[in-house]
């Protein structure tokens, strides 16, 4: 008896190291791909920039007394994108 209880343990026990190994397997790749997020979201960051050009870069004559509507406005430009897909964007405008 005691030794088929030792047999026993022996068993589960390399059972217990395989589900041990396997959940390490998926813990690295649940971290690998929140590092491959991380660096995505990162580099998208990093290609966008917030300027404001109301004061230097009107699109209409300043007038003071109507505050010029038109040029409190928000431009998006999309760079490396060829020029026909920007005129299919502009023309959703």
């Amino acid at each position: 008896e005691v030794v088929q209880e030792m047999d026993d343990l022996a068993s589960r026990k390399q059972e217990a190291e395989a589900r041990l190994a396997e959940v390490e397997r998926q813990i690295a790749d649940v971290e690998a791909e929140c590092a491959k997020l991380l660096e995505e979201g990162r580099a998208q960051a990093e290609r966008m920039k917030a300027a404001g050009h109301s004061f230097d870069q009107p699109k209409d004559p300043v007038d003071l007394d109507k505050g010029t509507p038109s040029n409190r406005r928000t431009e998006v430009v999309i760079r490396g994108v060829d020029e026909a897909t920007r005129a299919k964007i502009r023309a959703t405008k």
